[in-house]
């Protein structure tokens, strides 16, 4: 290398670096390291956590998060330490996930790549969360540069094994996702007739290899907990509604959050708030005809394959939407996005640089504008929400509730996690979860009605009406009480 080239090599490394170190601290300045978690954050985070029991750990979930999160949760029960943690992992994953296409793009593209995807509103709100999408992204991107690495320089065999360990850590992360990276990653390596077959049909084994690796653990438990990976896989596909589905204009819906959408959930992103998704394939399209042109196309396409194959996964097989699932596709596009956007600045440049500039400018300022917009909006939800999670817990804490306790209904993973008490599982009696007489439970609802079919096989309990939160009823159920079965009582908060 001379040494032109090692400069532009570690200029470009400082880039990535900066924008890296700005992705994971913008999370911690916009939105705070207090932030409280989900209902999937407590799952993953519980799992591991000595201070609190574990959440529902239900058949899609993979232990990889959890893995993640077990340092900070071991050490102490420190939200901002768990947020400080995550985000600099989140950090650390972005540099490692574009590390390898400096290598292939020795260009200012992959940084921008890198900032593009990173300026995006979900981007930002998933980067210190305890949620496996961003993480996935990671795993995608990596392997994806290092496999094409690989095929450029066979003779260094490293560079499949690096491949091979980024499906690794995907398949921790997420099973079903990895299976829709590793796919359109095998399609590359057999279509690539330079190569031997004995070559090809190595380079598949190893990739197999990493997939197996990364999903012995979901298939063990798999056997252990539900009987069979197939008994497993039905499982989860029941639990998200699985089958064969178009989801895609609800995806286009969900642009400006909720960050969940399922059953009733009816929103409609503003066209305003779209024009970044209608831009995005045009972008590609074009950076695709400028690698095209630049002897760089193979690259792109096979980045650009993986991206749409996992996004396909939740436009045809998922019934529901989320913004966060999307975000391995966002990443995967900004490659060839990137150099279209680079492309179309260049030519700009050449006709007209005052207009340009300012065209360009005002272009940044709007995008920027809008998803910081949503950001705001999707935090103030979330902070809404963990503060009535954390009203309700300290109520639970306040008062004498047995341990072990358990909470069901709205909110109920954030509050059990909060007040150190165990999940109920939903349309299941109460009595048949907990298995013992001294427990107390708290279901929680937005009506005032009775969950009567939860505790109808209950016997001798006080069924106490409270309004602890503004908008929710608490039934607590105290089978210690010597009232008779079915008796209610209610008292003001």
């Amino acid at each position: 290398m001379s040494e032109d080239s090692a400069r532009l090599a570690r200029r470009l490394t400082v880039a990535l670096a900066v924008v890296s170190t700005l992705h994971a601290l913008s999370p911690l300045v916009l939105r705070g390291m207090h932030s409280g978690l989900g209902w999937d954050e407590t799952v993953y985070v519980s799992q591991i956590d000595p201070h609190v029991p574990a959440g529902l750990f239900s058949a899609p979930r993979a232990r990889g998060l959890t893995l993640l999160t077990a340092p900070a949760s071991l050490i102490s029960p420190s939200l901002a330490l768990l947020r400080w943690w995550l985000a600099f992992l989140s950090g650390v994953g972005m540099s490692c996930a574009f590390l390898p296409w400096l290598r292939l793009r020795r260009s200012y593209v992959v940084p921008l790549a890198a900032a593009l995807w990173s300026g995006l509103w979900v981007t930002t709100y998933y980067s210190f969360e305890a949620m496996p999408n961003q993480y996935v992204a990671y795993g995608a991107l990596a392997a994806t540069g290092w496999l094409l690495l690989a095929l450029r320089e066979p003779q260094r065999r490293r560079f499949l094994w690096y491949a091979a360990a980024a499906l690794t850590f995907t398949a921790l992360i997420r099973p079903s996702d990895c299976l829709f990276v590793f796919v359109p990653l095998v399609v590359a390596v057999l279509a690539h007739r330079p190569h031997s077959k004995q070559w090809r049909g190595w380079a598949t084994a190893v990739l197999g290899l990493g997939v197996a690796a990364g999903l012995a653990e979901w298939v063990i438990e798999a056997f252990v907990r539900f009987g069979s990976p197939i008994a497993r896989f039905h499982a989860a596909s029941a639990e998200n509604t699985g089958g064969l589905h178009w989801s895609l204009g609800a995806q286009m819906r969900v642009l400006a959050g909720p960050i969940l959408c399922r059953g009733s959930c009816h929103v409609s992103a503003g066209l305003a708030y779209r024009l970044w998704w209608f831009a995005l394939p045009i972008l590609v399209a074009v950076g695709l005809w400028v690698a095209r042109r630049q002897r760089r196309f193979g690259a792109y396409v096979v980045a650009t394959a993986v991206g749409v194959s996992v996004a396909l996964q939740y436009f045809i097989a998922i019934a529901y939407a989320a913004p966060r699932f999307l975000e391995p596709s966002y990443a995967l596009l900004a490659l060839p996005a990137a150099e279209g956007v680079a492309w179309l600045w260049q030519r700009a440049v050449v006709m007209a640089r005052p207009l340009a500039i300012a065209a360009a400018a005002a272009v940044v300022a709007f995008q920027a504008g809008t998803q910081y917009h949503l950001l705001h909006v999707a935090d103030r939800h979330q902070d809404l929400d963990a503060a009535k999670a954390a009203l309700m817990a300290d109520y639970l804490s306040d008062t004498d509730v047995d341990r072990p306790c358990w909470v069901g209904g709205i909110e109920a993973g954030q509050i059990a996690f909060l007040a150190h008490c165990h999940v109920l599982l939903p349309d299941e009696p109460v009595a048949e979860q907990t298995h013992t007489a001294n427990a107390t439970a708290v279901v929680i609802e937005q009506t005032a009605q009775a969950p009567t079919r939860r505790v109808a096989h209950w016997p001798d309990h006080t069924i106490t009406e409270l309004s602890v939160v503004n908008g929710w009823t608490v039934w607590r159920l105290d089978p210690l009480s010597p009232a008779m079965p079915g008796e209610m009582t209610t008292r003001a908060a």
